[in-house]
Formats: structure tokens, sequence, C-alpha cells
């Protein structure tokens, strides 16, 4: 597990992985301008800036990001890139520079490669410490929304990887429980309307 370290110039990375955009934390440094302009070049490919920041964190262009998330903008390219992302609780992380989407939604955090790291950039952005206490497997309890687990076709394969998790940790002393969400269907078909 590596350690965050600020280096100068790095905004320009960090702001060419978002597409030449910044949010409220970029800046310009001095090196960097050569992998600023290929990346720019690439900027069309990108889907969204959350998913460019978590692409470049992935790929070790940077080693920490800050995301956006309102349903998902760091959570979801964060899982697809295999790289930790968090967003955090309601009001810890200021929004001060970031477009309001939903107020009560909104929510900007952390990309990084570990928890590790994403405790440290979280810290930085919340100005809380955020110490990682290590926890044996057997003091855990997790609870489980099987009834959210899918079983279609394309889902099948990730529920099957969530099984191989769940019984990894479960050997590993992991206790795990049912839970029932009542009207979480209903929640779920009307989230959005």
């Amino acid at each position: 597990a590596g350690a965050a370290a600020a280096v100068p110039g790095m905004e320009d990375l960090a702001t060419a992985a978002t597409m030449g955009e910044a949010w409220a934390w970029a800046g310009k440094g001095p090196c960097n301008a050569t992998m600023l302009a290929k990346l720019q070049d690439y900027r069309d490919a990108f889907l969204s800036k959350v998913e460019a920041s978590a692409a470049a964190v992935a790929a070790g262009i940077v080693p920490l990001a800050v995301g956006t998330d309102t349903g998902g903008s760091i959570r979801i390219p964060a899982a697809y890139c295999g790289i930790v992302g968090l967003k955090p609780s309601f009001g810890l992380v200021p929004l001060e520079g970031v477009f309001p989407l939903s107020w009560s939604l909104d929510h900007a955090g952390p990309l990084a490669r570990n928890a590790e790291d994403a405790a440290i950039l979280l810290s930085c952005l919340s100005c809380t410490p955020m110490p990682i206490n290590k926890v044996a497997l057997g003091d855990i309890r997790i609870g489980l929304v099987q009834s959210h687990f899918s079983t279609s076709a394309l889902g099948r394969a990730v529920t099957d990887r969530v099984n191989v998790a769940i019984e990894k940790l479960r050997r590993g002393g992991a206790q795990f429980s049912e839970v029932s969400i009542s009207d979480l269907d209903f929640a779920n078909r009307n989230l959005i309307t």
C-alpha cells in the first residue's frame, strides 16, 4: 500500500483526466505538460469526469482523485476500475465549487487504489482525522439483502463473485445475517420519477 503524496504539477494530470475541466481543487503546475496534452487528445473517449478520474487512478497516472457523487458517480466508476471510491456521510466534505444537482444527495469524495490512501484523502478533504482501525474478521457483522442479488443472465456473474467473497469472509470468521428492507422494490421503482 503506497502512501499518498502531493506532487507539484500533479493537478495538471487530474485536470487532464477530467477532460480539461476543473472542480474546486484543480490548479496548474509546470511539469506534466506533455502528459496533459496527450490526455486531452483522448478526452472525448471518456464518458464523465469521475469515470476518467477513476481510470487515471487505476492506471497509476495519478495516485488519488476527487469525484462527485449524487447517484453513484464515485462508487460505480471505482467498482468498474477495481479501486476504492467512497461517498462520504452528508456534509462531511464541503461542496463549495461543486455544481449542485441535488442538495441532499450531492457529495464529494475520494478515489484511490487502496483504503488507506482513500482515508488520507478523505481526511484532507474533510479536515477530519480518519484513522483506519484494523478489525478481526470475527468481530465483523455483515447484513445481506439477498433478495436484491441479481438472477439475470448478466447479473448472475456478479452475484456469483459476491457469493465467493461472502464465503471467503465467512471462512475468515465474519458473521452474516439476512436483512429485509421493507418497500425497497417500491423505492427502486420510484427513485427517479
